[in-house]
């Protein structure tokens, strides 16, 4: 559903990338784990197409993909529904889905007041509202800049259940983060990024305990 082949990246006078290659398959959670700097926003811009390539290819098997940010760049001046209704009307999601997915989403964490200005809200609930857009229309590709690092504690386990659930029917998710425990909760698969030329995918086995997970990637970390 995603292949990524021999993709290099550059800024002026730096490489951040080179010779990069992996697949996400439907189904999977992939985490992206590395160090400062080496990387991992840039590769995600470059997927969901705000980054260009120099060299080599992305190419996604499906149209439909959300993307969450780690930048809050929304609408200040818009009431929290009112901003879900244009993104929705963007996407071309009726009504009835809007409605269903919120539905859905608030049996898994505590959504903020949409009748409350966006200008209004913590950050927790700014994340929140973008998490919402980006699932408009149930993206067969979710894209996540290190996603619900705001949420409260309640809605953080409940976010991580419901990730858990939406990969299930063959949507892939992507997400990067700085925490181990978190991507060896949700991850089936993680690309950890060593350097900007050197990578290497780490498969989790689930019938590990979790402590198992984490001590397989700090192994990668610990020099």
């Amino acid at each position: 559903m995603l292949k990524v082949q021999n993709v290099g990246i550059t800024y002026p006078n730096h490489d951040v990338l080179q010779g990069l290659s992996f697949q996400g398959k439907s189904g999977d959670i992939l985490g992206i784990l590395g160090k400062n700097g080496v990387g991992k926003t840039t590769l995600l811009n470059a997927i969901v197409g705000l980054k260009k390539i120099e060299t080599g290819s992305i190419i996604m098997g499906s149209e439909k993909i959300g993307y969450i940010p780690e930048e809050q760049g929304i609408y200040d001046y818009l009431k929290g529904r009112e901003l879900i209704e244009v993104v929705a009307d963007l996407k071309n999601v009726a009504k009835q889905d809007v409605h269903e997915l919120l539905q859905e989403l608030s049996a898994y964490i505590i959504l903020p007041d949409l009748d409350m200005l966006v200008s209004n809200y913590s950050k927790g609930n700014k994340e929140k509202i973008i998490f919402i857009l980006a699932l408009l229309g149930w993206p067969d590709i979710l894209i996540m800049d290190e996603p619900f690092t705001g949420f409260d504690p309640e809605s953080i386990l409940g976010a991580k259940k419901y990730l858990q659930q939406y990969s299930q029917p063959g949507k892939l998710l992507v997400f990067s983060t700085h925490i181990l425990e978190l991507a060896a909760q949700l991850c089936h698969r993680v690309l950890i990024i060593l350097s900007r030329d050197k990578s290497i995918i780490i498969e989790l086995n689930k019938d590990d305990t979790l402590e198992q997970r984490i001590k397989i990637l700090e192994q990668y970390f610990i020099e």
